[in-house]
């Protein structure tokens, strides 16, 4: 046996194996779905007070962060999988997705206060976030 027929040995079977791990996947959830599209929304309540949360390790350093609403319509991009897997009647649903918003609806603001160099504030508007659902169905007949 020659180098070639090793190479195309070695080839096969990484072939048989991606095609074995794609079926097993495959046939572990009955069912996958893909979902992209747009999502109008709208945010309800006031951004007059926003919600803070303070911590520090001393009176040397003390930092506070908080998100505050921009606007209340609100226009995101989104895109994920619904994986559902079937059990007798019952289904069991996994919907990891990611989203982007278009419109700055969320800013998220951070200040620390350090003894000797003074406060330091910055903010930046949050685009990306992940979502991860999940549910289980029964089935009537």
């Amino acid at each position: 046996m020659d180098a070639i027929d090793n190479e195309s040995a070695y080839a096969e079977a990484g072939d048989i194996a991606r095609n074995m791990a794609g079926g097993f996947l495959m046939s572990l959830f009955s069912d996958m779905e893909f979902f992209a599209g747009l999502t109008p929304g709208y945010v309800a309540g006031s951004s007059n007070i926003p919600s803070k949360s303070a911590w520090g390790d001393s009176w040397q350093y003390r930092a506070e962060t908080w998100t505050e609403k921009g606007t209340s319509f609100s226009l995101s991009l989104d895109a994920g999988l619904c994986l559902n897997y079937s059990i007798w009647r019952f289904d069991i649903k996994l919907i990891p997705a990611f989203h982007y918003c278009l419109t700055d609806n969320y800013i998220y603001h951070k200040s620390t206060v350090e003894e000797g160099v003074g406060t330091r504030e910055y903010s930046k508007p949050l685009g990306w976030f992940f979502t991860f659902c999940g549910g289980i169905a029964y089935r009537f007949d």
